[in-house]
């Protein structure tokens, strides 16, 4: 099992200061899921299976780290996004929404406690933390403000319209810097202790 500790070395590490021990992190997502027999479709909302998904595989693989990072797409479906159901693969979008002012203007920032599949990832940090305590690193995730433009309207419409509306693009990145900074602040209540970014 990881150590005691293992948080404030990794505090550590990020403000250039010397840990007790160097934390490894290995990003094992996939490879757990495989080994474990959890399916994508699982890791979008059986709370169970993924907390022991992820607590088996700190146990067998002695991991430092673990993340709760069922897919690219948990804060944005709130938003009107049709998303896909595969068993066997991370959820995408059936089309993306249209990159238009109107499109914008209809947002809001989701609920964490009611909103969709939120809860159900903000309890999969809760159990798996309450599982593993301070002896591992609970990892949630957010992306970043651009990669959330891209993920809701598609690269391309994106980057044309950055040169054809770039207003438009600076005001998607506003409102999705506080989008995120909610969801963040979410999970870190939750008990995540990082944040992938």
């Amino acid at each position: 099992m990881a150590y005691p500790g293992v948080v404030d070395d990794f505090r550590a590490c990020c403000e250039h200061r010397t840990p007790s021990r160097l934390p490894v992190f290995a990003l094992g997502l996939e490879f757990d899921m495989e080994v474990f027999g959890l399916t994508c479709s699982q890791s979008r909302t059986d709370v169970d299976a993924m907390v022991r998904c992820k607590t088996q595989a700190v146990d067998t693989f002695d991991y430092d780290l673990t993340e709760i990072f069922p897919d690219d797409y948990i804060e944005f479906e709130p938003l009107g996004l049709d998303m896909s159901d595969d068993p066997l693969h991370p959820t995408m979008p059936l089309a993306y929404l249209p990159m238009e002012r109107d499109t914008l203007n209809s947002f809001n920032i989701p609920d964490p406690d009611r909103d969709m599949r939120l809860p159900i990832h903000l309890q999969m940090i809760r159990q798996t933390k309450a599982a593993l305590g301070d002896s591992c690193c609970v990892m949630g995730r957010v992306a970043a403000p651009f990669s959330a433009l891209g993920l809701i309207y598609g690269i391309d419409t994106l980057l044309v319209t950055m040169l054809e509306q770039p207003d438009l693009v600076f005001d998607n990145l506003r409102f999705f810097g506080d989008h995120q900074i909610a969801f963040g602040r979410a999970q870190q209540e939750a008990g995540a202790d990082v944040l992938w970014l």
